[in-house]
């Protein structure tokens, strides 16, 4: 029906919502395929796919097929595996949220260890 769906954040369309947000989750918000043989990380299934075929096909044509999501922080180099992860990350690392104990000195970085303190 010629209908396009275009991104608010850079100048692409796509022809379903699907493809757009599959786009922005990709290009914007920094989601990465990564192939669990190496370091290789891309932002499209097919680029993936393309890798593994070319680089780790064993003798008997099969391939890994587990696909990991990373969360790349835009401050630093961390790869976060989970946005909660990342999210935790920023807090302590970036911007500096501390957990104190009223019991001491002591401060955690986040409530989870300062449970365990």
């Amino acid at each position: 029906n010629g209908v396009r769906y275009r991104c608010n954040l850079c100048d692409s369309n796509y022809p379903t919502v699907t493809k757009l947000k599959v786009h922005i989750l990709n290009k914007h918000e920094g989601i990465k395929l990564q192939f669990d043989q190496c370091d290789y990380h891309t932002d499209t299934v097919g680029r993936l796919k393309r890798h593994t075929e070319t680089n780790h096909t064993n003798r008997n044509n099969r391939q890994s097929k587990v696909i990991v999501r990373r969360f790349p922080c835009d401050q630093c180099d961390c790869i976060a595996t989970k946005t909660s992860n990342l999210k935790q990350h920023i807090e302590s690392r970036h911007k500096g949220v501390r957990y104190p104990c009223e019991q001491c000195d002591h401060c955690a970085t986040t409530r989870a260890s300062l449970k365990l303190h």
